[in-house]
């Protein structure tokens, strides 16, 4: 990697780091000094002095990479993103471009961040995790190994979602839920603060859950789910447990 010229700059935030002159190669953010470098579609970025590149790490245009950053072997950093200061990006994955990566967060290995992408400060993603374009991860969520998360959707703050869960397009989910193992979760559902998804739910398409949902149920497509009604389970003479809904009075 070719070493950066000693031409020093001030400026007030990251952001004012894409805007420099390009024999600008050196610029101090709020006391960090950051380092110009070529990218590798033969543009520039950014990176703060302390951050050390893999060589197999690929680095587009425009990108800005802060202090105390750990970046693994194999990464791709798509032009214009942002990663912010103490996070770690683990080996193999792949960030989109004009995504944003806040402080702190821990993105584990061989994952796939989409298109303008925003992920909060202190937000953990495990391994082979899958992030749609658009998608908006508030802080503090956690999401577990080899899931989902669809075009656009965007999930509160405080948010667990475990392992194998797929989370459809356009979905809202809110604070503090609780999001267990294997649950399928349809295009544009909505899921209030608090509550807990059981392991293997299945929450059909629009569906929008305002109570606890049971392991294993099934909220249907259309359904309002709410603290007002209640659920059976009934076997039929296939031995196919289903659920049917009873409303109360």
């Amino acid at each position: 990697m070719p070493k950066p010229k000693s031409v020093s700059y001030v400026v007030n935030t990251v952001e004012d780091l894409r805007n420099l002159p390009k024999n600008v190669n050196e610029a101090v953010v709020n006391g960090i000094k950051y380092k110009r470098y070529e990218s590798y579609d033969g543009g520039t970025y950014w990176a703060a002095e302390d951050v050390k590149i893999p060589e197999s790490v690929k680095i587009y245009r425009d990108v800005i990479i802060g202090p105390k950053v750990e970046l693994s072997a194999g990464i791709e950093i798509g032009r214009g993103s942002t990663i912010g200061k103490g996070s770690k990006i683990g080996k193999n994955t792949v960030i989109g471009e004009e995504a944003h990566i806040g402080k702190n967060s821990d993105i584990g290995e061989e994952v796939v961040i989409g298109k303008d992408v925003k992920i909060d400060n202190n937000v953990t993603i495990k391994e082979e995790v899958i992030i749609g374009p658009e998608v908006e991860l508030s802080a503090g969520i956690e999401i577990g190994m080899q899931s989902t998360i669809g075009w656009g959707s965007k999930i509160g703050p405080r948010t667990t979602i475990g392992e194998r869960v797929n989370i459809g397009e356009n979905c809202e989910i809110g604070e503090e839920v609780d999001i267990g193992e294997g649950v399928q979760i349809d295009d544009d559902v909505t899921i209030k603060n608090g509550f807990t998804i059981g392991k293997r739910a299945h929450i059909k398409e629009r569906a929008s859950v305002e109570r606890d949902v049971k392991e294993g149920e099934i909220v249907e497509e259309g359904d309002k789910v709410g603290p007002e009604e209640d659920y059976d389970t009934v076997e039929f003479e296939d031995n196919l447990i289903k659920l049917r809904r009873k409303q109360t009075h």
